[in-house]
């Protein structure tokens, strides 16, 4: 009878041995996200081996460190207004109105540490007819969704950037933000996108390492507050000056542009980023679909924009 018993007792601690990292997968990860204030800089550390570091006086910049990988670059630097025939910016030369240098706007910044999570706040008042901006970074150690993204604890990092009180100069039909990101050498590195993510409704860029890929999403449908203090869902647009199918090995340099209305009190965009390890990911298949559907984006959102100003024509 003792030997049964001792066998059951193995056979169980083996079984559970076994079933330990399945068990991880469900089970939240609490206090792994801590901030600390340096004098220059907020570094945040999310687990073992990936750090994010956000300057103070530079903005919007934020460095993702993780051993294998790097020193991974994201800057919002630069906001213009244009004016283009069709609608979304499709040429640099449509540049015009009123622009701000992000990267030489002085910033106020603070940061908080919680049990779940740290996160930075980043302010600029007092641009032009008392527009402001704001940025948020937050990351966390607890499964989430947030609109409409899959945060994942200790690995991803949600992004808002709000644009207040914009007036549209005479002449422009549409305001647009720069975003670059790329690898810090000497880490080789290739860009692919931004795509689309037709499934999520999500624009995607990659930054493909040796070992992980940084992934950035955001909504193709940013969201507006009007003047009547109704939310709304909008549709933007993204911009490049290269084929966004081949893989280079050069920044992702994008723009991402939100057509003008009267009536736009507050824009929002959010975003997320991710740095994944190379054999989970999937990058194979995307290059000629993220012509094709980029494209019929294209096509479809002039369309739906057209009908929505026909829309509001109506009901004024």
């Amino acid at each position: 009878m003792i030997l049964p018993k001792k066998n059951m007792l193995l056979g169980l601690s083996i079984l559970l041995l076994f079933l330990s990292p399945f068990f991880q997968l469900f089970t939240p990860v609490f206090g792994q996200v801590n901030l600390v204030e340096e004098e220059d800089l907020f570094r945040i550390y999310s687990g073992e081996n990936y750090n994010i570091i956000i300057p103070k006086n530079k903005g919007p910049e934020i460095s993702f460190e993780k051993t294998n990988f790097g020193e991974l670059k994201l800057k919002f630097s630069y906001l213009s207004e244009y004016f283009s025939p069709s609608t979304y910016l499709s040429s640099m030369e449509h540049l015009t109105g009123k622009a701000y240098n992000l990267n030489y706007l002085l910033w106020e910044a603070f940061g908080v540490s919680e049990p779940t999570r740290a996160y930075v706040n980043m302010s600029r008042g007092a641009l032009d007819h008392n527009a402001s901006l704001t940025f948020s970074i937050v990351s966390l150690d607890t499964n989430k969704s947030i609109n409409g993204y899959k945060i994942t604890p200790l690995e991803s990092t949600f992004l808002e950037l709000t644009l207040t009180n914009w007036t549209f100069s005479a002449g422009t039909n549409g305001l647009v933000f720069r975003i670059v990101t790329f690898l810090e050498e000497p880490n080789y590195y290739e860009r692919l996108g931004p795509f689309v993510d037709i499934e999520n409704d999500q624009y995607v860029v990659q930054i493909l390492g040796a070992q992980y890929i940084f992934e950035l999403r955001f909504n193709q449908f940013l969201t507006i507050l009007t003047d009547k203090q109704k939310e709304e869902s909008y549709f933007s647009m993204f911009f490049v000056n290269y084929n966004i199918a081949t893989k280079e090995h050069a920044p992702a340099d994008f723009w991402v542009s939100i057509p003008s209305r009267g009536d736009i009190r507050k824009i929002i965009l959010t975003f997320v980023c991710t740095i994944i390890p190379q054999q989970t990911a999937s990058t194979n298949g995307f290059t000629m679909i993220a012509i094709i559907i980029s494209l019929a984006t294209m096509l479809y959102s002039k369309k739906w924009l057209n009908q929505r100003r026909k829309r509001g024509v109506r009901n004024e």
